[in-house]
């Protein structure tokens, strides 16, 4: 304000224009930062709010996945890994063969160079309401695959994440026990395409609607 009214000392021009010119400015430029303000609002809250525990069972399975990365030491995520990796393993050529015929369906894998042994990592995620109350399913296939892997001395754990309501969420890390888990025939090999095109039919019908 001092700065004003100095520089109107040296003009020809009429202080009290100059000083209303002056707040006038002021004046819009705390209107147009509220504007904005308001703007930037209504674009954040057009987008829709979206919950991860709503979010199909499969997507959630994807999250958990990404998340077991940070639990298992020297794990081997088997999608993203070459089975050639088990060439360099100590391990019987039976079992080496039955590792990369069923490397495909597994999530986590690690060996343990010390006591020679195989680990075999199962994701599974669920709500935190559910976290006692029901049993994990999994497919004929996949209870096979881990009787044979018990029966060659190796190590199957279950890595289980619990989502809250809070976007938290917590982890832990089970022996492998057959109460665990429910035998559920739709999740086999051909359950889980029919459930994925059940999945893209109700998207297209809910996108007609």
């Amino acid at each position: 304000m001092v700065i004003v009214l100095v520089l109107v000392d040296d003009l020809t021009v009429d202080r009290d224009e100059v000083i209303i010119n002056f707040f006038y400015f002021i004046f819009l430029l705390f209107f147009w930062y509220n504007l904005s303000q308001k703007l930037n609002i209504k674009a954040i809250t057009k987008y829709a709010m979206l919950n991860i525990l709503e979010l199909d069972n499969n997507i959630r399975g994807k999250i958990g996945e990404e998340l077991a990365s940070q639990f298992i030491s020297g794990g081997i995520r088997c999608k993203y890994t070459n089975p050639q990796i088990t060439e360099k393993w100590n391990i019987s050529d039976e079992e080496e063969l039955f590792l990369k015929n069923v490397w495909k369906y597994l999530d986590y894998i690690r060996f343990n160079s010390n006591t020679k042994c195989v680990e075999i990592f199962e994701i599974k995620t669920r709500k935190s309401e559910w976290a006692n109350k029901y049993k994990h399913a999994v497919s004929p296939y996949m209870m096979d695959v881990f009787r044979t892997s018990i029966r060659f001395g190796w190590k199957v754990k279950i890595l289980e994440i619990i989502f809250y309501r809070d976007w938290n969420f917590s982890y832990r890390i089970k022996r492998f026990q057959y109460s665990l888990f429910s035998i559920s025939k739709s999740r086999g090999l051909n359950g889980s395409r029919k459930r994925g095109l059940f999945i893209i039919l109700k998207n297209i019908l809910i996108k007609k609607e």
